[in-house]
């Protein structure tokens, strides 16, 4: 917000009201992905404490066996979800 300009009062209005907040907007377009994460998170690779991002052979033997067709942009939204993920895990070691 305040890269595009946003006022900066309107930008800690923002905060506070999302702070105490327990729920999160997704978008329609985005909302199997992030499904599709819940369900496949435990697939994560792991280097020690660093997240390496999806086990990607997994992910598909495991649609396979549960019989989901895989849709192409749900599951270029699903990398880059777990991309994003990934990041936001390993900062904290950083």
């Amino acid at each position: 917000m305040i890269a595009a300009g946003a006022p900066s009062d309107v930008v800690e209005l923002q905060r506070q009201k999302h702070q105490s907040s327990t729920t999160i907007e997704v978008l329609k377009s985005n909302y199997a992905a992030l499904m599709w994460f819940f369900q496949v998170y435990d697939l994560l690779r792991w280097n020690q404490h660093y997240c390496l991002g999806l086990d990607v052979v997994a992910v598909e033997a495991d649609a396979r066996m549960r019989g989901v067709e895989v849709n192409k942009n749900d599951y270029q939204r699903l990398r880059t979800l777990v991309d994003y993920y990934s990041q936001a895990i390993n900062e904290d070691k950083e």
